[in-house]
């Protein structure tokens, strides 16, 4: 068997195989009721009916919360040891005091 033969029968097998499915759907499909029927022309249904009903919430009150005479918790005073500049910041990577993430260009 060569190339030719091959490609030859591949497509008999192929165009006889879709030839048949086409077969199927014009011929066996032909009820009104059929899904794929429905399905094509964009039919929905929907199998049960419910009528529409109007909901309503309840009101409630809404308490207004007092908060003149609420003590606040202080967070501590605040402490900052000072920056530092770049070139401070640099040598402190080569010198391995600070962590840093990525690797610096000198």
């Amino acid at each position: 068997m060569n190339w030719i033969q091959f490609v030859l029968y591949l497509s008999t097998v192929y165009l006889g195989y879709y030839g048949l499915n086409l077969l199927y759907d014009l011929f066996y499909l032909k009820d009104p009721g059929s899904k794929i029927k429905n399905a094509k022309k964009g039919e929905i249904t929907f199998p049960e009916f419910y009528s529409p009903v109007q909901v309503e919430l309840p009101d409630e009150e809404i308490q207004e919360d007092n908060f003149e005479n609420v003590e606040v918790i202080s967070s501590g005073p605040i402490e900052s040891s000072g920056g530092v500049s770049i070139k401070e910041l640099f040598s402190l990577a080569q010198n391995d005091l600070i962590e840093y993430t990525k690797a610096i260009a000198y």
